[in-house]
């Protein structure tokens, strides 16, 4: 019988044996919170300095473009009435090129002048006249 009491209680293995849980003071977290507060600052305000100057420099390759853009338009916006202009330069670059682009479509749809008579018309033939009878 002190076989089966010796079989029943092993000796638990140390896999089975669960080992406490460390308890942290509420200093310590909040010495951890702060340290990871610290960093987590630290590393947003490195990507706002990246992404600043990116900014900067797509402002400013943008700025270019339009005043490029803008050479380009002037002699075109020349021709346009005195009464429009100052509605056209409250545009943006683009609103500009799409109003002209539409103007442009418009302005083709003009009647065709009156054709002119060609040279053989033009020129008397005995036999196209009329004669009259009297």
């Amino acid at each position: 019988m002190t076989d089966e009491l010796d079989t029943a209680i092993e000796e638990p293995k140390t896999e089975d044996v669960v080992k406490p849980e460390r308890i942290f003071k509420q200093a310590e977290v909040d010495k951890m919170i702060a340290e990871r507060v610290r960093r987590e600052k630290e590393q947003a305000k490195k990507l706002v300095e990246e992404h600043s100057s990116e900014k900067l420099s797509l402002e400013t390759t943008i700025k270019s473009y339009e005043e490029q853009i803008e050479k380009f338009l002037s002699p075109q916006l020349e021709d346009i009435p005195d009464e429009f202009k100052p509605l056209i330069s409250k545009l943006t670059v683009l609103e500009k090129i799409e109003w002209l682009a539409s103007r442009n479509k418009t302005a083709k749809r003009t009647i065709p002048s009156t054709p002119k008579r060609s040279e053989v018309e033009q020129k008397p033939n005995p036999q196209n006249k009329t004669r009259r009878f009297i």
